[in-house]
């Protein structure tokens, strides 16, 4: 049997390791999935308070209510596998008989697809639920994703007809969130795997510092464009600008993937 991968083994640690999972984080998970519920008691209980009349959330403050619900599950993340910093947790979860390797996709998997499906999939069925029970709200976020895939394209269409040299990609603008959204749980798996306490507050604190370098290195670097014909140019450099950022972010998502399989390899209580 190899002691690097196994897949019986292995499964046989991936199926231990979600439900240790779920046993830990299903409330959490549970709550924030939810929060279009939770969006629509505070709405309605404040519209009758202050306008003494029964309204829901529209789609656009159930969208921003998605954002904001993603973003907490993001630093949620810290939480996810922190526990391996506990003397008593961590030590158990090392001696479990599964390689480094077994134990690394494992987390991948539960971090980067399980939790960000069920995630999505809890909100966008509590949303349509929500929309069946109150018409008022408007259309569900599964339509509005649909129209929004539609508006896309016949935009494409339109600006083709015109002879407008520029296409806006589904496939890119689905990218550039999906790399966003990578980036967000890594980065904080990473920290609550790093940090034994206030393992949120450092990774805001870290995210606070490197968007600052960030924003002041792009800041200098648009400032020295040349913006002659620049309505002619554009849209080009707007797609270098996201095609660098795309290479930068995948770069960083890389060495925190990197980082978190060294961690599992070296911890030591």
């Amino acid at each position: 049997m190899s002691e690097t991968f196994n897949f019986k083994r292995f499964w046989t640690f991936f199926r231990y390791d979600l439900k240790q999972m779920w046993r830990r984080n299903a409330k959490p998970a549970i709550f924030i999935g939810g929060s279009g519920l939770i969006l629509l008691i505070l709405w309605s209980f404040f519209s009758l308070i202050c306008f003494f009349t029964w309204t829901t959330p529209p789609l656009g403050a159930r969208i921003a209510c998605l954002f904001v619900a993603y973003t907490i599950l993001g630093l949620y993340m810290a939480k996810s596998y922190g526990f391996l910093t506990d003397r008593k947790k961590g030590s158990d979860y090392l001696m479990i008989p599964a390689s480094t390797l077994e134990k690394f996709i494992s987390l991948m998997i539960i971090v980067l697809i399980i939790i960000p499906f069920l995630f999505f999939a809890v909100y966008y069925i509590v949303d349509a639920l929500i929309c069946l029970a109150f018409p008022t709200s408007g259309m569900t976020l599964f339509c509005a994703t649909g129209e929004a895939i539609d508006g896309i394209s016949m935009a494409n269409l339109n600006m083709h007809e015109s002879m407008i040299p520029y296409h806006i990609s589904i496939f890119g603008i689905f990218l550039f969130f999906s790399i966003s959204a990578i980036y967000s749980l890594l980065f904080y798996t990473l920290c609550g795997m790093v940090f034994k306490r206030f393992k949120i507050l450092w990774g805001l604190l870290i995210s606070f510092v490197t968007g600052t370098i960030m924003s002041s290195v792009l800041s200098a670097v648009v400032g020295q464009l040349d913006y002659t014909n620049y309505i002619e140019r554009g849209p080009n450099v707007l797609d270098n600008f996201f095609f660098g950022w795309e290479i930068i972010m995948v770069a960083a998502i890389l060495a925190i993937t990197a980082f978190i399989y060294i961690r599992l390899n070296k911890i030591q209580h």
